[in-house]
């Protein structure tokens, strides 16, 4: 964070309306929703994905994920297709009402725009969700946000598997 920056209060709730549009998740898994952009340089999910497939918890974990992803995003995900679902695209509307269903949220930082605050952060927050944060860069404009979010999950490559097994099962 720069000299000039500074983190006024946290905004606690952001009230979208919740459309639903029939989507159910299966609820023999732990069901963890990642929506946006995927590529293989800033928001590359492989060490994500790496780390919850080696989590053992009550129930196996499911990674659906919606948005813009690479060709070889695309490929990376059919490695985990017991871990990943991709949905491809889905339209602002219902968003939130995926958030509402799903039992933990994911959010994959930015590693080459770190300084640019993602607007979904704020949506993800008004949920009250847990949220698995994946933050690669020691300077991510996010960190302070999502520091002062209670539901954090904070992941990174030293993040310990059992602790996170423990966590996810709770």
């Amino acid at each position: 964070i720069s000299d000039n920056s500074f983190v006024s209060e946290f905004p606690m709730f952001i009230d979208y309306p919740i459309v639903s549009n029939g989507f159910k998740f299966e609820d023999n898994f732990i069901n963890i929703t990642y929506i946006g952009s995927l590529d293989e340089n800033n928001r590359n999910p492989t060490k994500v994905l790496e780390l919850l497939s080696r989590c053992k918890a009550d129930k196996p974990l499911k990674v659906h994920i919606w948005g813009n992803v690479t060709a070889k995003i695309e490929k990376i995900i059919s490695e985990y297709k017991n871990l990943v679902e991709y949905h491809g695209y889905v339209n602002n509307e219902n968003v939130q009402y995926i958030y509402s269903i799903s039992d933990f949220l994911l959010n994959i930082s930015n590693k080459v725009t770190y300084k640019m605050m993602p607007s979904k952060i704020f949506q993800m927050f008004s949920t009250g969700k847990h949220i698995l944060n994946y933050c690669e860069v020691e300077y991510d404009v996010t960190k302070s946000y999502f520091c002062g979010y209670p539901g954090t999950i904070e992941l990174s490559n030293d993040t310990i598997v059992e602790e996170l097994s423990n966590i996810i099962t709770k």
